[in-house]
Formats: C-alpha cells, structure tokens, sequence
C-alpha cells in the first residue's frame, strides 16, 4: 500500500544536509530530519526549501529562490557553499594566519552576491606581531561592514559578536576562515552544544565530518526572535574565483571603485593602462599592495583558466 502523503506543504531553512539527508530548522524553534525526494536536489546549507511528510517521515520536495549564493571554485569548477546568506564572518587571527590573499578573494565573493561581511580577528589575546596585525587589520576598516578583535579562549569583547548576531534582519550568517583561525573554538562560545551536533549529522549521515557536506550549520538561539542559522564552513586554504568574469571582480574590489572613477578610461581595468587612479593611489599607499596583488592573482586564474 502507498505511503500516504500529506497535502499540506511546508517551507523550513536546511541547517545541514548531505546526499539524502537534511536538518530543517523550522520557525516554532524547532529542528528534524527530512528526506530529499530525489537524489539529483540541489542543495545546500541555508536554502529554503519547501517538503510535505508521508505517515513516516518528512520529504523534501523542492528548493526555494535563493537570493544569493556564495560559491567558490578551481578551474572549471565551482561549488555552492551557502545560500540566503544575511551576513558573511570572515574569520583571521594574528600573523602569520593573516590571511590576505584568501580574506580579499572571500571578501569580492561576498560582494559579487551582495552579502554584508565582517571581519572577524580571533586571539587577539595573542600579543607577537600586534602591530604588524593591527597594520593589516586597518586595511580592512573601510572594506568590511565591521572589524571586531576578540579572543575564543578568554571571551574578550565577544559581546560584540554577540550583539552583531542578535540583529533580526540576519537569519543567516557564515563563519569562513583557513585552518588554525579558532572557528571551531569561537562557535563552541556561541553554541554550547555544538559539538553534539556535528555527532548529530555525522550519525545520521554515516560519513565523517569533513565529508557531510559544504558546511555544517547550526541553530543559534535568539530570544524573542527568529533562531539564526549559523554556518561553518571547512577550513578553506584556497578559495578561487575563476567561476567569475574580470569585471566582476574588478567590480568586487571597492576600494578599487571608489577611486577608480578618476581612472582615464571607464573601462580601465587598473593593469598596463595610462593614468590608472587606482595603481597611482596603491603607489601613494591609499589602497594596500597586498590588495592589489591579490587582484592580479585573481585575474591571472580566471585567464588560466578561461574556456576558449
């Protein structure tokens, strides 16, 4: 005899998901397991999705709209880490795991999806290299919504973590950063119980942590408001962008276009042209060399890389 299907749809955010299973966070404060009606659904963590329930377990049927979607890629490939994303935490920590090359390419994919992002320095109760970190950080004051310095392990001005979380128009923040940053010691700070989970989905999953999916999301609780979708993404040491065309990126770079008005041509794109505003404000030190290297790198891949 058939499973009997229930008629009334449903729509939840996916917290964690892997090749057939997925973790619905619901608006009543409440988590399941859902089963994807077909192997070939394209999901990942953060979409909205809409399922219906049989007398054993819940289905779901479909993806909803994504209003953004930030994806990462090697060559001709490229991979969706998360969707509906409110709010981009890219994770550093003092030198030498200032990062700048993977901070500037997460933060243009951010931009190119138009996520708001942060920048996140963790350890700051480290005190080797503080100038030199607090030199690298200043280049990112005007780039990134917010900079908060604070330390996982004593809990140093986490409150403002806290309280940038607390706002009710973010119902999905990311916490991306490479491997040693402390992510996984910052959000066992915010989600006591987090640990569990990752238990939770591996369990429930049969694979191992790494190999569950993207990212792995949990449910931030917020009182009086909407549980936020927090997501963790895998410590990322290469984060490409060759699935983006050059304009993109140039575009992506703000610093670069809040000057670059003044640029000879409209369509300078800041590499041999004459009277470039930009390369003439990274000689006066107004944008950081390290940016525009990252730059050049960037479009050197997608060049690399470039179907013909």
């Amino acid at each position: 005899m058939p499973e009997r299907v229930s008629d009334e749809t449903k729509t939840a955010r996916v917290v964690a998901a892997s090749r057939r299973y997925v973790l619905l966070l619901h608006d009543a404060h409440t988590a399941e397991w859902a089963k994807t009606a077909s192997r070939h659904l394209d999901l990942c963590v953060g979409d909205l999705v809409s399922y219906s329930s049989n007398n054993q377990e819940l289905i779901v049927d479909s993806v909803l709209p994504r209003s953004n979607c930030l994806k990462r890629s090697y060559g001709r490939r490229s991979k969706e880490l998360a969707a509906n994303v409110d709010l981009l935490l890219v994770m550093t920590a003092p030198q030498p795991l200032f990062n700048t090359s993977f901070i500037d390419r997460i933060l243009a994919a951010a931009n190119t999806e138009a996520i708001d992002a942060a920048l996140v320095v963790n350890k700051c109760d480290l005190t080797q290299d503080l100038q030199q970190t607090h030199n690298a950080i200043s280049t990112y004051r005007n780039i990134a919504s917010q900079t908060i310095e604070l330390s996982a392990k004593t809990k140093t001005n986490l409150g403002e973590l806290q309280n940038l979380l607390g706002d009710p128009q973010i119902r999905v923040a990311v916490f991306a950063g490479v491997s040693g940053v402390g992510k996984s010691s910052l959000i066992n700070c915010l989600i006591p119980d987090a640990a569990q989970t990752v238990q939770d989905v591996s369990s429930r999953t049969g694979q191992g942590r790494q190999t569950t999916t993207q990212a792995t999301g949990y449910i931030y609780r917020r009182d009086n408001m909407e549980d936020l979708c927090l997501i963790d993404m895998p410590g990322i040491q290469n984060f490409g962008l060759t699935h983006l065309e050059k304009a993109a990126v140039k575009n992506a770079f703000c610093d670069f276009t809040a000057v670059a008005q003044n640029c000879q041509f409209s369509n300078c794109m800041h590499l041999e042209e004459p009277q470039c505003a930009v390369k003439q404000a990274i000689e006066s030190k107004d944008i950081a060399e390290t940016r525009y290297q990252s730059y050049l790198e960037i479009l050197d891949e997608i060049d690399r890389f470039v179907e013909y």
